[in-house]
């Protein structure tokens, strides 16, 4: 049988608890509020928090707008020397991942690297957050390619995509596709539609 004492305790322990786990940071979206820029060994953005601050401390209950990040780095895919980029802008939507330790020495030095400060509580703080590039909202696609691998613009209209079966590619409102450099090897029959202009020799093998 739980007394009114009892109860009263638990409900201060848990009480203590949410406030504890309020200031615990895991990850949230976040709007970008700055160009690329170089900080460190890592690309930055300037991000605001996407979710605001629940108070409950006051009654009514009440929301706050957090403090904006300065310098967070931007998470790539990549790996080797190679990379994928997008074209990140002011107003594009990201997700903040928060680190459980401070991440200042490896963002300055990389590597294996110790927390900033040995003997601080410091942890699950938005400080030390870093920015995964993409959108949650609904309105990010207007389709979605379920097929394969597609790199597009919003619309849909622009692409590059890798299936099963085929590599295909468009460019909306006649745009260009370009090689510089190298050789374009093509070992299959060509179907061709449309006007072509060609500078230099060309060389034709019957063999």
């Amino acid at each position: 049988m739980i007394t009114g004492n009892q109860q009263s305790d638990e409900d201060n322990l848990k009480m203590i608890l949410d406030t504890i786990l309020l200031g615990m940071r895991t990850g949230m979206p976040g709007i970008v509020d700055s160009v690329p820029f170089k900080k460190g060994k890592f690309w930055c953005v300037d991000v605001i928090p996407g979710i605001r601050q629940v108070d409950g401390t006051v009654t009514p209950t009440v929301t706050k707008e957090l403090a904006k990040l300065s310098g967070v780095p931007i998470v790539s895919l990549s790996a080797k020397g190679y990379a994928i980029t997008m074209p990140i802008k002011k107003g594009d939507e990201v997700f903040l991942s928060v680190s459980d330790r401070g991440i200042d020495n490896h963002q300055i030095e990389g590597g294996v690297q110790d927390p900033p400060e040995l003997n601080s509580v410091r942890h699950h703080d938005l400080t030390d957050a870093v920015a995964i590039v993409g959108e949650l909202s609904a309105s990010c696609l207007d389709s979605y390619y379920s097929d394969g691998i597609s790199v597009q613009n919003k619309a849909g209209s622009t692409y590059l995509r890798v299936n099963d079966s085929s590599v295909s590619a468009a460019a909306s409102g006649g745009g260009d596709f370009s090689l510089e450099g190298g050789v374009l090897a093509i070992n299959a029959d060509i179907q061709h539609t449309g006007d072509q202009t060609t500078s230099g020799t060309v060389t034709g093998n019957t063999d």
